[in-house]
């Protein structure tokens, strides 16, 4: 069996990416429901990454306001790849990351 190419397979920077079915109520609490997407922040540079560090956000952009602090861990797998599109606003500064 034929091992499958990852390498076209991308996180986008500044892009925001619906999670997949499975993933789509992973941020839903006490702030609300609805977050289900996920922003690769602009000026990052994913590379080749499958893990990488992205904020919630809803299908509007707005970001899920009890992560303002610190982006989260997405793996490439959660998120619906081909159903991502240009992110429009801007992302909050991140404290941490490998994009520095």
């Amino acid at each position: 069996m034929a091992s499958q190419n990852t390498n076209n397979r991308r996180f986008q920077p500044g892009y925001i990416y619906p999670l997949t079915a499975e993933e789509a109520d992973r941020w839903d609490d006490d702030f609300g429901t609805g977050y289900d997407h996920a922003v690769v922040p602009t000026g990052s540079d994913p590379g080749t990454c499958t893990i990488i560090d992205m904020w919630p956000a809803n299908a509007a952009g707005e970001f899920h306001p009890g992560y303002d602090g610190a982006a989260v861990p997405v793996r490439i797998d959660d998120v619906q790849l081909d159903a991502g599109r240009p992110f429009e606003g801007k992302t909050p500064e991140p404290k941490g990351g490998f994009w520095r």
